[in-house]
Formats: C-alpha cells, sequence, structure tokens
C-alpha cells in the first residue's frame, strides 16, 4: 500500500483493524468508501476478508477476484481465495490459487499448507503427502505442517505414521487447538472414542467453537464412561456459549396461523445424499399426502448423488444453502413462509443448528438422524417413539417429546440388495457372528460381552465390517484388544467396506447372527441385517443412540432377540446360535416379515408424522388465539 495517498492508507489500516475486532459492519463500511474513492487491490483483499467471515462467501469471492485483477501476483489474495473456494467445495479453483501463491512464495507455509489440505479434499493423496513434507521440511519449528502431514496420511489410512507426524506437532505446539482435533480425528479412525473425547475436550478448552463442540457432543455418544447427565449439560453448555447473541424471531407477521389449512414444512439436512438420511427418509416422502403439506427441503451438502436426485424427486421444492450465512439461511425460510421448519441433523456433520436458533419458523422441530436433545430452547418438539424417547425422561430434552407410532423411523429397502442365501452355518459347522457398524461404536464393554459369547461357543468365528478397518493400525488395535479378552486373532475377520452398497450388504451373506454394539446401537446397519436375513441380538440401553435395534427388532416382530442387559445379550446370543434349525427356518422368511412389518411401513409413518404435524400446528394456532 506504499504507493498510495497517506489517507487511503490510513482508512483500509483503520478497516483492516475494525475487521480484527471483528466490527464486522463498521468495518465494510469504511473498507467501501475507500474503494469508492479508489479501486485497489488491498482495498478488495480485506473486503473479502470481512465478506467471508460474515458468511457472505460468494460476495468474498468477487472480492478477491477484484483484487487479483488489479494485482494478479498478490500472494495473500491469492490464497485467501483459495481458502474460500475450498469453503465453496471448488476445489480444483483453490488448488489453482494455492500453487501458484506456492510458486510465487515457496516459503510461505500457510499457502503450502492449504494446498496440502486441499488436495487431500480432493483425495489427491500422494500429492497432499508430499506438499505436506515439504512444508515440513521447509518450517520445522512449526507445528502446522505437521497437523496437515497427519491429516493426509489418515485419509491414506496410514495411521501409525499420522499419529507419530501428531505427537511431534503437539510436543512443538502443546496448546495448537488444531493438534488437538486432528489428534481426534485420528482416534475416531481407530475406533478409540474414548481417546477422541479426552482430545476434544482439550481443544475446546483452547477454544470453543459451535462446530468442534458439535463433534464433541456426538462423540460423547459413542463414549461408554459418558452419563446421560454429563451429555445433557454439554448440550445445554453448547446452547449457552453459541446463540446468546442470536436475535430470535418472536413474530411471523406473513404467516397465516388457519389451524386446518395445508402446511408449509421444511426439512433442513446436510445428509441428502448416499448416507443413512435417505434409507430413512423416503418411506415419508414417497407417501406423504401432499394435499396436507407441502415440502421444501434445504440441502446443506456441497453435492449431489443418485440418493440425492431420489429426496428431490420427492419435494415439491429444494434449495441449495450450503453457500448461505445462517442468518441468510433464516431469511430464507422466513421468506418462503415455512410453518413448521424440521432439523433431520441435530449436532451431526453439516448442521444448522444456528440457524434454527434464530427461530425463522413458528414451529420447529427435531427429528431423523440425532440421538439427544438439540439443547436449543427454539426447538418446540422432537419427534421420537415410545422406546427411544420415553416420556418419562423428558427431563433429558429441551425440546417437548412427540411419539410416532411405532417407530420414529421407517426402513426404505433399495432395490440392488442381493438376495437371502442359506444360513452360512449349515455349511461351515460352526456359527459367524457380525458387526458392520461403525469402529467407533465398539466400545470396550461390547468387546468384553462379544468374547463371552466366542468363548462360550469354540469354532465360532466373527466378522467386522466398516470402511475403517481398511486402516491396518485400525484392525491391529481391534484385534489386540479381543486378543486380551481371550479371542484368538484367526477368529475374527475384519473387512474394510465395500466398494458399493450393494456389495457390502453381500457380506451379510457370510454372517449367521449380527450383534449389537453398545453404548451406541446399530441403526441403519440393524435393519438392513434384518433385509439380509440376518437376526440381530441386542439390549436397550439407557439412551437414545443405544436403543436403535431394539426398537427396530420390536417394530419387525423380533422381540425375543431383545435381551434385557449385557449379561442376557450374552446368553441371548449363544442360546440363538445353538439353536441352529429355527435360525436356518427363520433366515429365508426374515425379508418377507420384514417388509410386512410396521418398520418397512411408510404409509403408516406418513399418516403417524401428518397427524403430529396437524396437532402440534393446531396447539401453536390455538396458543396464539388465547
Amino acid at each position: 500500500m506504499k504507493e498510495l495517498p497517506p489517507d487511503l492508507v490510513a482508512a483500509l489500516e483503520r478497516a483492516a483493524e475494525l475487521y480484527r475486532r471483528g466490527r464486522l459492519g463498521e468495518a465494510e463500511k469504511l473498507c467501501r468508501e475507500s474503494l469508492a474513492q479508489r479501486p485497489t487491490a488491498p482495498g478488495y483483499a480485506i473486503l473479502g476478508g470481512i465478506l467471508n467471515s460474515d458468511g457472505r462467501t460468494k460476495d468474498a469471492v468477487d472480492a478477491y477476484r477484484r483484487a487479483l485483477a488489479l494485482d494478479p501476483d498478490d500472494v495473500m489474495a491469492l490464497n485467501n481465495l483459495g481458502r474460500v473456494l475450498r469453503q465453496t467445495g471448488d476445489l480444483e479453483g483453490a488448488i489453482a490459487m494455492f500453487e501458484k501463491a506456492v510458486r510465487l512464495a515457496p516459503d510461505l507455509m500457510v499457502a503450502r499448507t492449504q494446498l496440502a489440505g486441499a488436495l487431500e479434499t480432493a483425495g489427491r493423496l500422494k500429492e497432499a503427502v508430499k506438499q505436506a513434507r515439504e512444508a515440513v521440511r521447509r518450517h520445522k519449528a512449526k507445528a502446522m505442517p505437521r497437523v496437515v502431514l497427519a491429516r493426509a496420511l489418515a485419509a491414506s489410512r496410514r495411521l501409525a505414521e499420522a499419529g507419530a507426524a501428531i505427537r511431534e506437532a503437539l510436543a512443538l505446539e502443546p496448546n495448537n487447538l488444531d493438534v488437538h482435533v486432528t489428534k481426534a480425528m485420528i482416534e475416531t479412525e481407530l475406533g478409540d472414542s474414548e481417546a477422541a473425547v479426552r482430545s476434544l475436550r482439550q481443544a475446546l478448552a483452547i477454544r470453543p467453537l459451535p462446530g468442534l463442540h458439535s463433534t464433541y457432543l456426538m462423540t460423547l455418544q459413542y463414549a461408554a464412561s459418558s452419563s446421560e447427565d454429563e451429555i445433557h449439560g454439554e448440550h445445554l453448555r453448547w446452547r449457552e456459549l453459541y446463540t446468546k447473541d442470536i436475535t430470535r424471531r418472536r413474530a411471523w407477521p406473513r404467516i397465516d396461523f388457519n389451524p386446518d389449512r395445508r402446511l408449509r414444512v421444511g426439512f433442513v439436512s446436510g445428509d441428502f445424499r448416499r448416507s443413512s438420511t435417505p434409507f430413512l427418509l423416503l418411506g415419508l416422502l414417497e407417501n406423504r399426502p401432499r394435499e396436507a403439506w407441502q415440502l421444501t427441503c434445504y440441502d446443506n451438502s456441497a453435492g449431489g448423488d443418485d440418493m440425492t436426485r431420489r429426496v428431490r424427486e420427492q419435494a415439491d421444492h429444494w434449495r441449495a444453502v450450503a453457500g448461505l450465512s445462517d442468518a441468510e439461511l433464516a431469511a430464507r425460510v422466513e421468506a418462503d413462509r415455512i410453518d413448521v421448519l424440521f432439523d433431520l441433523n441435530g449436532h451431526t456433520k453439516g448442521n444448522r443448528l444456528l440457524a434454527f436458533a434464530a427461530k425463522p419458523a413458528p414451529l420447529q422441530v427435531a427429528w431423523l438422524d440425532y440421538v439427544a436433545t438439540t439443547g436449543l430452547d427454539t426447538m418446540d418438539y422432537l419427534f421420537g417413539d415410545a422406546v427411544h424417547t420415553p416420556l418419562e425422561e423428558q427431563r433429558y430434552f429441551v425440546e417437548r417429546l412427540r411419539h410416532l407410532p411405532v417407530d420414529y423411523i421407517r426402513y426404505w429397502a433399495p432395490d440392488y440388495a442381493p438376495p437371502v442365501n442359506p444360513l452360512p452355518a449349515a455349511k461351515n459347522g460352526y456359527p459367524t457372528f457380525g458387526c458392520f457398524n461403525s469402529a467407533q461404536k465398539i466400545s470396550p464393554p461390547a468387546l468384553l460381552a462379544w468374547a463371552a459369547i466366542l468363548s462360550r461357543l469354540p469354532g465360532s468365528r466373527l466378522i467386522l465390517n466398516d470402511r475403517k478397518f481398511v486402516a491396518a493400525e485400525t484392525r491391529k488395535r481391534f484385534a489386540g484388544l479381543l486378543s486380551d479378552l481371550g479371542v484368538a486373532a484367526d477368529r475374527i475377520e475384519f473387512v474394510s467396506g465395500s466398494r458399493s452398497h450393494a456389495e457390502f450388504l453381500r457380506v451379510y451373506n457370510r454372517v449367521d447372527i449380527a450383534l449389537d454394539s453398545f453404548p451406541y446401537s446399530g441403526g441403519l446397519t440393524t435393519c438392513e441385517a434384518l433385509y439380509m436375513g440376518v437376526p440381530v441380538a441386542t439390549f436397550p440401553g439407557t439412551r437414545f443412540c443405544g436403543r436403535h435395534s431394539a426398537c427396530h427388532l420390536a417394530a419387525a416382530g423380533l422381540d425375543d432377540w431383545i435381551a434385557r442387559d449385557a449379561p442376557s445379550f450374552v446368553d441371548l446370543a449363544v442360546r440363538k446360535a445353538e439353536g441352529r434349525e429355527a435360525l436356518a427356518a427363520l433366515r429365508p422368511a426374515l425379508r418377507g416379515r420384514l417388509a410386512a412389518s410396521p418398520l418397512m411401513d411408510g404409509e403408516a409413518l406418513a399418516r403417524g408424522f401428518t397427524e403430529a404435524l396437524r396437532e402440534i400446528w393446531r396447539e401453536a394456532c390455538a396458543a396464539r388465539a388465547g
């Protein structure tokens, strides 16, 4: 800025200072005034930072491009434009910006680490590792290059090397937030939820952030050491930390509070894609009474796939909102005059709970893909069922509990599911147990119970199937834990996911009985096992997340596969495995039984859902009138 007039330099420096202090409105006003006086590359670069911090990513991209039009070799503008493009999902555009910045300034650490991170996200892992190692070589005393290296190695499933890199980073900078977050990510890939909880707790002590805190809340659910009171209290703490400065709407003048009219309903999710959500949602969508309520889907994902298309076909309106700030999303919902807004994410990845904190709709409901209270006092209801959310546990929910009939979801089975085969034990001469739940759900108490089952059935085998088992270090960890419990390595087989969902399901053809995990039970995987003719042994836990299988089994008419507690779970699995004739008879009948049961009755869910929807709307109208 040396060539600029002193008064213009002073104005831009003042704008930058206001920006650093978080006074974005004042900073933007001053910056735009200086740009109106004379367009400059530094002015547009500062404006880009302000706009990005305010969540206006599209405007930020435009500002950075204007800066680069005036000065194509502005290294920081290149780097910052790359960062924003990466946020919006334009990875190739981001990589191009970072590569040019690195060519112009090879020792600029932030550009090289950003380049490595973008390459990793794009799946170009060898290049990512190469760039990260070069950053480590050039900046030996800094933690961040090692953090980026650890992430690239972890994405390459080289967890031992990733762990070594993050330990070096921790030794260099023990109070670095990114170090602890990356350490937790590696521990999650190892299936060590207890360690991940500790690392995330340390990260939050350094700097509380809403997305990071949501990850912590989700990870607490997997940890056997977490108590219900602790989990509930942490959700309330999330609300207190991140929503107190958000102005909530208390009136909706454009809403017609007619209790009997057709309703405008909104679903907000980052998972309208190939994830568990469509398989639990489509049963409702394909059977919903369109004359009773219209549906607007707010898609917070960066891209789409075949399942996105299926969901979109069932919606009346579709909004892509990943690029919107929370305030902009709330304004979009309000402009759409949504009567009842549903959050389908909770604190899972891709959530937009901060938009819900602004109360853009008169009624807001949590449902589907989370397993606890959101903690938000702007969330009016939580739709559950009598098994998952018994009314006597209302104290653990900020939202009012409302029950859907039988089960709060319905399983939608894909048409590519392989046929059910005969009982493997009939050919093998021994029972094969399996668990296809995520490795992070498999707790030490669950392994202890599984080991007891295997010890009582000499010759029995166990198949564990999850993408996390691609990593040798994860396989080694679980094999070691089971070995310590007396289970020999040759009785365990690790399957590392599959190239396709159909292939993943086909592995059930080798399993006689599925063993549930706890404290977090199987959800979609339990439904899939049953559809593939494989019954699931479980017992209901003390948390929402520990009752999925029990609820789904009861809905399918398989109450005899639900134990009371962990000891009776062991007895149940052994007894069922010994009843080979009954197992052989159940297996070919199970898919038909499931299809005829409430667990796959989308019409019944659509009726119950619509009745609950109408009831809460009428209550809101009556309260307003009274």
